[in-house]
């Protein structure tokens, strides 16, 4: 149950490649990094009148655009989720529930949780013999602009920099938009492969969101009902 499963013939094809170092004890770290961010993530992206039609019945339109190394792509979708907008930037922002949102990932660790700010380490599990793959980003939620903004401090991913934006859906319901900058540092692995599992990881990234926040919806509709 991880996000990327890459065909077996690929990851033997490239056995040469070496083994990835275990991640550091960065975890015990408690002194905020403020970084600046990159607040272009989702420009341009407007998907059309179809495709907004189709996010009210469940799918994540996205779009994947190359840049100028081959490993890096930046990423934009965007998904409506059946709940308010409070109750959508409520999930954002509970970065203690992370680890559990995220369960498909090798691990999920929020190791620091400071009110806007925080750090929260992940692991993905590549196929041999890539092996696992780790990151510790730091997370500011922005509560006046409904922006959620994370960004790498270290860790073997090579650059990892996104984005969430929460709008009134137009029928209704929240509108959840991500933008993402992504390299994982796997420099032997065609660029139309990244892509491919690109497009995998990013809709389930939505789908872990957007499931959580209609999961928390219905429970306060059921309890209200029953008062």
């Amino acid at each position: 149950m991880k996000y990327f499963i890459l065909p077996v013939c690929v990851a033997a094809a490239l056995s040469c490649l070496p083994a990835w170092a275990a991640r550091p004890d960065c975890c015990k770290q408690k002194d905020i990094v403020r970084p600046g961010f990159d607040e272009s993530l989702l420009e341009g992206f407007e998907p059309s009148k179809a495709e907004r039609q189709d996010e009210a019945r469940g799918t994540v339109t996205v779009r994947i655009r190359d840049t100028f190394r081959p490993t890096m792509k930046v990423i934009q979708s965007e998904t409506v989720v059946a709940a308010p907008v409070d109750v959508m930037w409520e999930v954002l922002c509970d970065l203690d529930a992370y680890p559990r949102m995220f369960d498909r990932m090798a691990r999920s660790e929020t190791t620091l949780n400071a009110g806007e700010w925080g750090h929260n380490y992940n692991e993905v599990q590549y196929p041999w013999p890539w092996g696992k793959r780790w990151v510790l980003n730091v997370i500011h939620n922005d509560r006046p602009r409904l922006v959620s903004r994370f960004k790498r401090l270290e860790g073997t991913i090579r650059e990892l920099e996104g984005r969430f934006e929460v709008r009134p859906a137009p029928g209704g319901g929240a509108l959840l938009r991500y933008g993402v900058r992504m390299d994982p540092g796997l420099d032997f692995v065609p660029a139309w492969l990244l892509s491919w599992a690109t497009s995998i990881l990013v809709p389930e990234i939505l789908r872990d969101f957007r499931g959580e926040a209609e999961l928390r919806q219905d429970r306060k509709l059921i309890s209200a009902a029953l008062r």
